[in-house]
């Protein structure tokens, strides 16, 4: 099944009642406001939580409280909302798959960027100790991950009310 942020929303919409939230405005396509333990948050849905840095989100601080994803696969600096394992991700938490010391794969490779981006120290410091080609491919990627890219940018602010 092909998996986008409508589909995230809709998971989320249809999980509400056990997770104890209510979802009460939609801002913007992807973009919910949500009454969750007391507090009104500003929730985006994404597929998984490594899109916060290729849709480069992470360059627009301060607009979203939480993030909601189908899949926690990455280091992200907001609160993290996983609806597949029905778990809530502390900020700078990784994955509990992951182990900083362990090879680097697929798998692993968006959940070290992310802890790079975030500005863990023990993720630079294996950086560091990576051979050369290795340490420049990922200086590459961190590179490419700062810089804006041309389109319009995700969950803008369009003022639609669910139903």
């Amino acid at each position: 099944m092909r998996q986008d942020r409508q589909t995230v929303a809709q998971l989320l919409v249809i999980q509400a009642p056990r997770l104890g939230l209510q979802v009460v405005a939609e801002q913007a396509p992807g973009c919910y406001l949500v009454d969750w333990r007391g507090r009104r948050l500003r929730m985006l849905m994404l597929t998984r939580s490594h899109d916060y840095w290729l849709k480069r989100l992470a360059l627009r601080q301060g607009q979203w409280d939480q993030l909601c994803v189908v899949r926690h696969d990455s280091c992200v600096p907001l609160p993290v909302l996983d609806l597949e394992r029905g778990y809530l991700y502390a900020p700078y938490e990784p994955p509990p798959w992951y182990r900083l010391g362990e090879q680097l794969t697929r798998r692993t490779a968006p959940v070290f960027l992310g802890q790079l981006l975030c500005g863990v120290q023990a993720a630079w410091e294996r950086l560091g100790r990576l051979p050369r080609g290795s340490r420049a491919r990922y200086q590459r990627r961190l590179q490419a991950l700062v810089q804006r890219v041309p389109g319009r940018p995700v969950g803008g602010s369009a003022s639609s009310v669910l139903s």
